[in-house]
């Protein structure tokens, strides 16, 4: 075999060499492509926590507390009553939400809806996303569950929406619960 021979069989054998790679690094990109995708579905939620993941929860004193998850039975207890955020601002948000719910209860002075005659208003506040606007409205005969609840009429609603219409836009638009 001459030399010319030699160096022609050193690049035929180099750029095979160089084919395999280029097709190992293209399967190497699929791959990577394929764990990006499951790892974005795999993402964190508060029901896949894992011991020693941190987690944010609601105090009785309204306040924002941090822990970390240890599948002990307290952790569980937050979990099962829907009180396990994953950041301190979903806590601070969930605080916030709910004194606004406290205050829409107490301006409703108790009512208690009754679903017996469908002739009885029971009026609640929504959200008009067309408008970036709050509104009031009722129900008679379709029973349905506003989570701020229901007003013995139109004027405390108003009211009510009056007072609180920045929480109630935020209520609406960012709270994420």
């Amino acid at each position: 075999m001459t030399l010319t021979q030699e160096l022609k069989n050193v690049i035929n054998q180099a750029e095979e060499t160089l084919e395999e790679l280029y097709e190992n690094i293209e399967e190497m990109k699929n791959r990577l492509e394929e764990m990006e995708l499951e790892e974005k579905w795999e993402q964190k939620t508060i029901y896949n926590l894992e011991v020693g993941d941190k987690y944010w929860y609601v105090t009785d004193r309204s306040g924002a507390q941090g822990d970390v998850w240890e599948n002990h039975r307290i952790d569980e207890h937050r979990l099962s009553i829907g009180n396990i955020y994953l950041t301190e601002q979903e806590a601070e948000d969930e605080i916030r939400a709910r004194r606004l719910i406290a205050k829409a209860k107490k301006s409703q002075k108790g009512l208690k809806p009754g679903w017996d005659s469908s002739m009885e208003k029971k009026h609640h506040i929504r959200y008009n996303s067309h408008y970036n606007a709050i509104e009031t409205c009722f129900a008679q005969a379709f029973k349905s569950m506003p989570r701020l609840g229901y007003w013995p009429n139109k004027e405390d609603t108003l009211e009510f929406a009056n007072k609180n219409e920045d929480d109630l836009i935020w209520f609406f638009t960012e709270y994420k619960n």
